[in-house]
Order: C-alpha cells, then sequence, then structure tokens
C-alpha cells in the first residue's frame, strides 16, 4: 500500500524491437534493354513495385526485368507488422555511337580513313587493314572488300555498334552516284583507276533519269 493507505496500480509493457533496419536506397547503373534480376531476404513478405510499373510481383526474386528507361525498383519487406522499404534507382546508360558514312569505294592498293566517336573505348573487328584497330580514325587498307564492325563501350560496359562496308575495286571503276549538296560527303564526282585512258564518255543524269551533264572531253 502506498503511505496514505491506498493501493498502487502497476501496468507492464512488453517492448519487441524488430532488426529490419533503416529505409534505404542504392543506385545501379544498366544498360538500355539490359534484362536484370533482384532477390529478398528470405523470411518476410515480399511486395515488388517500381516507380513505372506499378505493382510487379509478391515472390522471392524478379527475373528478366527489362529496362528501357530511368526506373527505381521498390522492395517492401514486411514481417511481424514491421514493414521496410528498400528502393534501387536504375540509372540508364545509353552510349552514342557516330560514324561518317557508311560505304566506301576504293581501288585494290589506297586507303580511306574512318571515323568514329563517342564517349568511351572504341574496337573495329576485323582488325585486317587497319592500322589502329583500337583507334577512333585508323586508316583502312584492306586487300578486298571488308565490313569492319565498329563496338563503342562506355564506363559502365554498355556497347553501341555500327558497321561501315570497304568496296574494293580491283580495276578501274566510276561511282554511280554522287550528291554535289555541299554537305561534305561526296559532293564530288571522281573517277578513279583511268590515268591510262586517252578517252572516254561521260553522262550524269538526276534521279528522275534526265540527262544533266554529258561531255567527250577528259578534261572537262
Amino acid at each position: 500500500p502506498l503511505p496514505d493507505g491506498t493501493c498502487s496500480l502497476i501496468s507492464s509493457f512488453n517492448i519487441k524491437v524488430s532488426d529490419l533496419g533503416d529505409n534505404s536506397i542504392t543506385n545501379r547503373t544498366v544498360c538500355d534493354g539490359e534484362m536484370v534480376q533482384f532477390t529478398a531476404p528470405a523470411g518476410f513478405d515480399f511486395e515488388w513495385s517500381t516507380t513505372s510499373r506499378g505493382f510487379i510481383s509478391s515472390t522471392e526474386q524478379i527475373l528478366n526485368l527489362e529496362i528501357t528507361e530511368t526506373d527505381t525498383v521498390q522492395l517492401k519487406l514486411s514481417k511481424e507488422g514491421c514493414v521496410i522499404v528498400e528502393r534501387t534507382a536504375l540509372l540508364m546508360s545509353k552510349p552514342e555511337l557516330s560514324l561518317e558514312g557508311d560505304a566506301f569505294q576504293i581501288i585494290k592498293g589506297e586507303s580511306v580513313q574512318l571515323h568514329a566517336s563517342g564517349t568511351g573505348t572504341v574496337h573495329w573487328t576485323p582488325s585486317t587493314g587497319l592500322s589502329d584497330p583500337a583507334g577512333a580514325d585508323p586508316i583502312a587498307n584492306p586487300l578486298a572488300t571488308t565490313e569492319y564492325v565498329v563496338t563503342l563501350t562506355d564506363s559502365a560496359g554498355c556497347t553501341a555498334g555500327g558497321k561501315i562496308l570497304i568496296i574494293v575495286e580491283q580495276t578501274a571503276f566510276i561511282p554511280n552516284l554522287f550528291t554535289p549538296n555541299d554537305d561534305g560527303n561526296n559532293d564530288e564526282l571522281r573517277v578513279y583507276g583511268l590515268d591510262a585512258a586517252n578517252s572516254f564518255n561521260l553522262s550524269i543524269y538526276n534521279r528522275e533519269g534526265s540527262l544533266v551533264y554529258s561531255s567527250a572531253n577528259v578534261s572537262e
């Protein structure tokens, strides 16, 4: 009894501490179109969702989730009334590769310089006929018609690719197309390998088939 003669009332509370931890967010860099997987820790109830797609699954794993845009994957863990949310921000990496031209025509024994640009490292295949397969601007001197494949790899390991065809003529030739529009590409019509020719006739037609130029004089 208390000093005043009254009885005391004692209440007890049982406090259980959860070890689920704090809500967290992590960053993960992925390539455009990459298939990613996620696995939740065992012993919980699960709920997976993303910012762009909403609810995805209530299973322990997400398999082959295709990523085509920047997004955030959210995992909601539940156990004995406690809830924690873990988020993974998916940062998109999509390298951009630029090539100057997609096809060139040369006489056997001649060469042409290739140009590739983009942020990352460059690799050309095959290496045959190239001055530097790991350079952005190699000199190409193939002995036969060759299609070169170039791959750009960025710091995240994501890649972009392109192709350039080098047509190697064994004899003289005259290109059947040129574009005199002053854009710096194929503006001039050049005749190759006819140094020993005494004369020839040249006719130029537009895309509608109309004759726009004709000459029998090599010097014109």
